[in-house]
């Protein structure tokens, strides 16, 4: 191809010390921007992270590592890995304390960008290796939203990835044990993370890698079958002494980790909610991973086919992500955050595409349009901050905005100067979350403080006294106040549906008007109103 930037290693773009200087600032200021505020916000009642820290200070509670429980009661739809991981961080810590809690998300994202960097420079070069993991590292729903709750998601996203990657890496070499044996330890991890939905990668991408080859036989070789057998004893290792404390037959567990997948597809929801998700998925995939999905137009040229089959590592994150987005395209109940382990394929090559574009071609036109505007907005749109009304309670608000203004603006002058227009949109994104963790993120979580005042009125009031949930913590969704109860009074706040005189209890409205009980104060677990009642003697 002419004035195509070569991605042989030979050739590859060596970058002056301005740009790497700008790396290094990116990196480390994304690091800041996600670890500064990362425990401001307490515990989201309404989303998953309550449960995990709640199953998660109940195993540190009991001393109790194999079964994961919630109130008490077997926890079934997750296995423990992740709970272990952040029982981890607390002991570290010393505390119960937020940032302990989430730290686990971001030290995910940094450690998948690393490998995303490592094995994208492998098979193409530094531009496009840099781009594809801080483009994962800053993608709209880590960037605003993900990045700042516990979920398990960049985790469960690591450990596919990573089971993806060492398929091909091995597999090049004709590394048949490593292949296997490493993989099914990342399918292992996933498993042990998420359940079902590891295997479904796993199988999904060997049987695609092989097809891409054309050699079936190492399907079934006894590399492979040491894989497997790798893979049960490691699962096996931990359901043994799972099962072994719980009379609780398998075929309950397991289904239910089943149920936990299934669950999201035509099955629950139907053919009519399913086709109208199989029609606007790829529209939502475009819009969540936002800003840099825009560089898939870059692929948008008739030698698309000619530049995916010269590139080996390309030609495989194409087809891996073909063939294993299936998985969530055809489930109506599905979350952006499901498919992380996918998302660095995509952007590996719309970048692969990018850097091989002319200058004068009008897809990289587009782009880079796009990047300088996106810079000029952000410049321009700065110097309305010290106006606006709804940061007036910001401390420093004027000397926030006029750092915000100064950085912007320095942006907006990098993109029209500088040959590489994404190097100064990428360090406009940073400072935008940094902006946002100063003016926006403080002003948020009102009902999430509300909870935590309200456990900490609790856990005054019932002081030396028994503390129950009456009835089922699931139709409450008192896991978010579970956690902040158990780990303040160090014991397990358990479900019941016996009335004890002098007892206090957690009910919702009906249970009120059932029971002859005491209200000692109402309060609100959203979207639930609860009350903190006793029963007198």
């Amino acid at each position: 191809m002419k004035n195509t930037v070569s991605y042989n290693k030979t050739s590859e773009t060596i970058l002056n010390t301005r740009y790497k200087l700008l790396e290094f600032i990116c990196v480390i200021g994304l690091a800041i921007a996600y670890l500064s505020h990362l425990g401001y916000l307490p515990l989201d009642p309404e989303s998953d992270e309550s449960r995990r820290a709640v199953v998660s200070a109940e195993m540190m509670i009991k001393h109790d590592y194999v079964t994961p429980t919630i109130n008490g009661n077997l926890y079934l739809n997750k296995p423990p890995l992740y709970n272990w991981i952040i029982t981890s961080w607390f002991k570290l810590f010393g505390e119960y304390s937020m940032f302990a809690f989430r730290l686990q998300v971001i030290v995910a994202i940094f450690i998948m960008g690393l490998l995303i960097y490592f094995f994208t420079k492998k098979y193409t070069n530094h531009l496009a290796a840099f781009f594809t993991a801080l483009a994962y590292m800053t993608n709209g729903r880590l960037l605003i939203y993900e990045s700042l709750f516990g979920f398990i998601d960049t985790t469960f996203a690591l450990a596919v990835y990573a089971g993806i990657m060492l398929i091909f890496f091995f597999g090049e070499k004709k590394k048949n044990y490593h292949l296997f044996i490493s993989s099914y330890i990342a399918c292992s991890a996933a498993f042990m993370l998420k359940g079902v939905p590891a295997i479904a990668f796993q199988g999904i991408t060997l049987l695609t890698y092989f097809v891409l080859k054309k050699d079936f036989k190492r399907l079934f070789s006894v590399a492979h079958f040491t894989g497997v057998g790798v893979f049960i004893l490691l699962l096996g290792t931990y359901y043994a002494l799972y099962f072994s404390s719980n009379n609780l037959p398998p075929s309950v567990l397991f289904n239910n980790l089943f149920h936990e997948s299934a669950q999201r597809t035509f099955v629950q929801y139907g053919f009519g909610a399913t086709l109208k998700h199989i029609a606007t998925f790829p529209f939502e995939i475009f819009y969540h991973f936002l800003p840099w999905t825009i560089f898939l137009i870059a692929c948008i040229q008739k030698k698309f086919w000619t530049m995916i089959n010269q590139n080996k590592f390309i030609q495989y994150t194409f087809w891996i992500f073909l063939t294993n987005i299936p998985i969530y395209w055809f489930s109506v109940d599905v979350y952006p955050k499901y498919i992380f382990m996918l998302i660095p394929l995509l952007y590996s090559i719309g970048f692969y595409f990018y850097f091989n574009l002319s200058e004068n071609t009008w897809q990289k036109k587009i782009i880079n349009t796009i990047l300088i505007s996106c810079c000029i907005i952000f410049a321009l749109g700065s110097l309305a901050l010290p106006f606006i009304n709804a940061l007036k309670k910001i401390d420093y608000r004027y000397l926030k905005a006029a750092l915000l203004i100064i950085a912007f603006g320095m942006c907006a002058y990098l993109v029209l100067k500088t040959k590489y227009k994404v190097y100064a949109f990428l360090l406009a994104l940073v400072i935008a979350r940094i902006g946002f963790n100063w003016l926006v993120l403080v002003q948020r979580g009102a009902r999430f403080f509300q909870l935590k005042n309200s456990a900490e009125q609790i856990v005054s009031t019932t002081k030396g006294k028994s503390l129950y949930i009456f009835g089922s913590s699931e139709t409450k969704g008192t896991d978010g106040l579970s956690f902040y109860l158990e780990t303040s009074r160090n014991e397990i706040i358990k479900t019941t549906n016996e009335v004890k005189t002098g007892a206090y209890y957690i009910v919702d409205s009906n249970q009120l008007k059932q029971q002859p009980f005491t209200i000692d104060f109402k309060f609100l677990n959203a979207p639930f109103e609860l009350y903190l009642v006793h029963a007198e003697k």
